[in-house]
């Protein structure tokens, strides 16, 4: 709830006035913010874990030089990602990815015996400052509302980010037909992007108000690039020098002034043969085949992580769970009764409608053969001689059907009293 209206105030407030189109030129009097080295520790205690924080992507124009084969200054694009305390309005970090020192090596040096290639710049590091400077940065955009427990993830990932990609490569490789990436740019992009998608994998909901845009320098091949090592494989060190002088000397034909931009760079990769490379390292390269020209690819507006299903996030494991933890319930709550008594009140009384109802079923029986037994009595005295009649007779024959033979030996007594009669049963 706090969230939301913390997202309203924004809205009502004009805090998205400030996003300005992407396509803006870089300001020749730029002053850069005060970027400062990461170190995880530092960073890890600057909100408090329950801190509400709001969270920014910033986007600006930058200049970087390269220094290796063109030896100028190349304009490119820089994001950022901004979190900013709630409360405390004024403390504020923005976290970005960049070439180290602003400068970049796009083509290596090539030795005088043409046997080695030397690459000078092509450290990338994460950094960070205390600000939003807002005459930086062109675009800020909020994306969400989330804590200072999250943005300490956001350090961790960092940091990760950093360790796995010690070189600022801003080429992506994807795949012709399917638009599939398969291999990722490490870049200021790639690296905002697994943050917010981070923080959106942990339950935030991404509600800008203004989608940013995620723009990538695309390289299109129709097979998944391998890595070569020069040092171990030696044909390959030969490919990866010719690769590199016929390079350098196609971006001579077509002048080096014209190239201003990491965009403008990208289009020069086609004027040679199919295959191509890109320094990882020294010694490490990506070999791919090209199957069109480099393009830069804008996906506007950018593809957003889709949150996590709750169906697809349960396993069997949480199902066990879930019921072992209804089960100590159901046993807790049981316990609780006993204790209280109500068990044994419950048991006493059942025990004791049980009781009542045996005896009344016992006395029913008893009421049911009683009325057969008068019954059968009535039936047989309409056969019996008269009491008077048979009073000082020898001999007493009564006739019975052989079924009645057990009711006359029950109640021969009563019928003939004090007779010592012989009883001819037939």
């Amino acid at each position: 709830l706090r969230a939301i209206v913390v997202h309203f105030i924004l809205l009502s407030c004009g805090a998205f006035d400030n996003v300005k189109e992407e396509t803006m030129s870089v300001n020749a009097n730029l002053t850069r913010p005060i970027w400062k080295q990461f170190e995880p520790e530092n960073l890890m205690g600057y909100f408090s874990s329950s801190e509400m924080l709001q969270m920014y992507h910033l986007a600006t124009t930058d200049k970087l030089y390269e220094k290796g084969g063109l030896n100028h200054a190349l304009s490119f694009r820089l994001t950022a990602l901004a979190f900013k305390s709630v409360d405390n309005p004024s403390s504020q970090v923005v976290l970005s990815y960049q070439p180290s020192n602003m400068t970049i090596s796009l083509i290596p040096v090539i030795s005088e015996n043409g046997l080695n290639v030397t690459w000078l710049h092509m450290g990338g590091k994460v950094v960070y400052t205390e600000e939003i400077d807002s005459d930086y940065w062109y675009s800020e955009s909020y994306m969400a509302s989330t804590t200072g427990s999250l943005f300490s993830s956001c350090v961790v990932q960092s940091n990760l980010f950093q360790i796995s990609n010690p070189r600022y490569q801003p080429f992506s490789v994807y795949n012709k037909e399917s638009i599939q990436e398969i291999y990722p740019a490490s870049s200021s992009e790639e690296f905002v992007w697994q943050l917010i998608k981070l923080v959106n994998s942990r339950g935030v909901k991404i509600t800008p108000a203004i989608l940013p845009k995620k723009i990538e320098i695309m390289i299109y091949s129709n097979n998944y690039p391998s890595i070569v090592n020069i040092e171990s494989e030696g044909s390959s060190r030969l490919d990866v020098v010719s690769y590199y002088r016929a390079l350098g000397l196609c971006l001579q034909t077509r002048k080096y002034s014209y190239i201003t931009s990491l965009m403008d760079f990208a289009k020069y990769f086609d004027c040679l043969d199919d295959v191509a490379y890109i320094g990882l390292g020294q010694s490490d390269y990506l070999k791919f085949n090209l199957s069109s020209s480099l393009m830069d690819h804008v996906i506007s507006p950018g593809t957003l992580p889709e949150m996590k299903n709750f169906k697809q996030a349960i396993s069997w494991f949480d199902v066990i769970l879930i019921i072992g933890i209804w089960l100590l319930l159901a046993c807790g709550f049981q316990r609780a009764l006993e204790k209280a008594g109500l068990i044994r009140h419950l048991k006493k009384k059942k025990l004791k409608r049980a009781s009542v109802e045996d005896d009344l079923a016992h006395k029913h029986s008893i009421e049911m053969v009683e009325d057969q037994t008068t019954q059968k009595m009535s039936e047989k005295n309409e056969f019996l001689l008269d009491d008077e009649v048979c009073k000082g007779a020898n001999v007493s024959l009564v006739v019975f059907n052989s079924e009645d033979l057990s009711f006359w030996d029950e109640s021969a007594a009563e019928i003939f009293p004090g007779s010592d009669d012989e009883i001819i049963k037939m």
